[in-house]
């Protein structure tokens, strides 16, 4: 090989070498990858405060609709009413991020009035029937989403129960502790029981505990959930072995999740009818509504 092609080749490489150990060196002197870990940082920053800045500005325009009724009305209502129960759903399906007990009740009470207003608008424009239809879907629509969202909710943290009971028994053999146990199954488990073991780890480093288990406790308002976390309550405080509680209750993971399956099957099929039902009542009437009108004229 001729002897300048050698010097060329050489002089490539050395300069292939020499840009890479540059760039490192300019890195150290004038910090480029703390610079570019801050914009990243601050990107994620900006993302999260706009979020947090749209729920704030949903948050307030509930409150300004309400205000009348929350002003007025509210005050009126028995005070004396538990609203502890409709706090937990509101938590339980995150709706706590846009309603307080009080602003729910008072935006139900404006969709149950502003029900009967469009109610009677429309019996004025068309008849009874679609009247009723419009008025009852305003009247019980918030209700009822509120109680579907908390039922998908705990059928999500159902469905994903079992595999958290095994993922951290299988930890806990290995004489791990419960808090490392359910640290250790972040990454094994489902979104659901992902961050409510990430909030439980984050508890203990504040609480006891027995304090971290009466919060999850309180939580969750499903009995199987509550039956376990019961169980190693009165195990931690007896000083039995924990890993009994998650091996009696891996024994009924098979019946639960047949009993899951059953739930998805008829929560299908209520669906089903739900769907089907408001489509035949509106063809009925579109068939009905031209002999009503020739029956009133003649």
């Amino acid at each position: 090989m001729d002897v300048n092609m050698l010097k060329w080749i050489s002089a490539l490489c050395a300069f292939l070498i020499f840009i890479p150990l540059v760039r490192n060196i300019l890195r150290i002197l004038f910090h480029q990858e703390d610079e570019s870990l801050h914009k990243k940082r601050l990107k994620q920053l900006q993302k999260t405060e706009k979020r947090k800045s749209e729920q704030e500005k949903n948050k307030e325009f509930i409150e300004k609709i309400t205000t009348p009724v929350s002003t007025y009305i509210l005050p009126k209502i028995d005070k004396k009413k538990d609203l502890t129960q409709l706090e937990k759903d509101l938590k339980m399906c995150n709706w706590d991020k846009y309603f307080t007990p009080a602003t729910f009740i008072s935006l139900d009470i404006t969709m149950k009035i502003l029900a009967v207003i469009i109610g009677l608008i429309v019996y004025s424009i068309a008849n009874l029937i679609l009247a009723l239809l419009w008025g009852s879907i305003i009247f019980f629509i918030l209700n009822f989403l509120l109680k579907n969202a908390v039922k998908e909710k705990k059928l999500k943290i159902l469905s994903g129960f079992p595999d958290f009971i095994n993922v951290v028994q299988g930890f806990l053999v290995s004489d791990m502790t419960l808090v490392k146990a359910i640290e250790s199954s972040i990454p094994y488990t489902g979104t659901e029981w992902s961050k409510l073991a990430q909030e439980f780890v984050i508890d203990n480093k504040t609480n006891s505990q027995e304090k971290c288990i009466e919060i999850i406790y309180e939580k969750i308002d499903i009995f199987e959930v509550r039956e376990l976390w019961s169980l190693i309550k009165l195990n931690s405080e007896q000083g039995i072995n924990i890993k009994e509680c998650f091996s009696n209750q891996a024994k009924k993971i098979t019946d639960l999740n047949m009993e899951l399956i059953h739930k998805k099957i008829n929560t299908r099929q209520i669906m089903a009818t739900l769907v089907q039902a408001p489509l035949l009542l509106l063809l009925l009437i579109a068939i009905s509504l031209p002999m009503v009108s020739q029956m009133l004229i003649l």
